[in-house]
């Protein structure tokens, strides 16, 4: 029997988590989030109106149990960086079998990949682009490629559907803040479906480093189609700022952080 971790239990993650615990190889989760649940949610989100105002942590709970009543539940009510939590999250991590992060914070989703390197957990992330456009589903295994690697691949050579494509796939308007992405309900359910099949493939031991990206919208100068996967072939980078590092190594994700963005932007200030 399998114990999941998963850290974000937005409008994606509730969705991957619901499906992925309708699996009964699945005896063991761990969740871990800090929000309330707020009315904006609502259009997007699996949990409904009596919820609001309540801890989104709580509410899940209960709605996994309604589904699979023999459900073994961790849950931790923090934020993932907290370093006052970081003995409670690692304690709770230790041992799992794969994990999920759906989380929209770039320092989270570096802070994620640390623990999961640290403790050799292959793990998925799955990521809709603004305006629901489109979504990447990532597969990061021990050893392979980490989400830092991706992100420099990405960013720097990012896949272009036609020479004339230069958007930044992580937020093509260049005006909407990556942890607000205006997706509609069924944007997000697309996505969040490949990412729990990503998902299980771990669980059945498929376990490859992969990153595709699939668009859901025909949109000028960026998708000359929908619905057409694009497979992106990062490979490991030796120079990568995280996993050149041995996985026990303290990183500073910070200090990390603002380094790569840095090297990112072609060195100016932000």
């Amino acid at each position: 029997m399998a114990h999941l971790v998963q850290v974000g239990l937005g409008s994606g993650g509730m969705s991957v988590i619901d499906m992925l615990v309708r699996d009964m190889r699945i005896s063991k989760v761990t969740l871990i989030e800090p929000d309330i649940l707020k009315p904006h949610n609502l259009p997007r989100h699996l949990l409904g109106s009596h919820n609001v105002g309540k801890p989104k942590l709580l509410s899940a709970v209960k709605w996994l149990k309604d589904r699979n009543e023999n459900l073994e539940i961790i849950a931790i009510e923090a934020f993932l960086q907290d370093p006052e939590k970081q003995d409670l999250i690692n304690n709770a991590i230790k041992g799992a079998d794969f994990g999920v992060c759906a989380v929209d914070n770039e320092e989270a989703k570096y802070h994620w990949c640390s623990l999961m390197r640290q403790h050799g957990i292959p793990w998925t992330l799955g990521e809709v682009l603004s305006g629901g456009i489109g979504g990447f589903v990532h597969t990061f295994v021990p050893g392979g490629p980490c989400y830092a690697c991706a992100c420099t691949y990405l960013k720097r050579e990012g896949p272009k559907d036609s020479k004339d494509s230069k958007p930044d796939y992580s937020n093509p308007s260049g005006e909407v803040e990556e942890a607000r992405i205006p997706a509609s309900f069924a944007s997000i359910q697309t996505i969040a479906s490949l990412h729990a099949l990503a998902t299980m493939d771990l669980l059945d031991a498929k376990i490859s480093p992969s990153s595709f990206l699939l668009p859901l919208q025909k949109v000028e100068g960026i998708f000359s189609e929908s619905l057409r996967k694009i497979v992106v072939n990062v490979s490991k980078n030796e120079s990568c700022l995280f996993c050149s590092k041995a996985p026990d190594a303290f990183l500073d994700v910070d200090d990390l952080l603002q380094k790569k963005l840095k090297e990112l932007s072609g060195g100016l200030g932000l």
